[in-house]
């Protein structure tokens, strides 16, 4: 539940920040992203995983890449 509400967030911030490119936009958004990049690594770390966390992951990684699409070009 805690990956789902940070991925969220970090949609919603990415594409905040592609309108507002102020300090604090660029905070909340980096802090977003860094959260649920996180709590996603829990699941890519080595370890025996079930099918529940393939799933999650299956779900999570098209969110992660389009925050980073959403997200403003480097440079602007």
């Amino acid at each position: 539940m805690l990956l789902a509400a940070g991925m969220l967030r970090m949609v919603f911030w990415c594409a905040v920040l592609r309108l507002v490119t102020t300090r604090l936009v660029f905070e909340r958004a980096w802090l977003a992203a860094w959260s649920s990049g996180w709590r996603l690594e829990n699941f890519l770390s080595p370890g025996d995983r079930d099918s529940t966390d393939l799933r999650i992951l299956r779900i999570a990684w098209p969110v992660w890449e389009l925050a980073r699409r959403l997200a403003p070009p480097r440079g602007r």
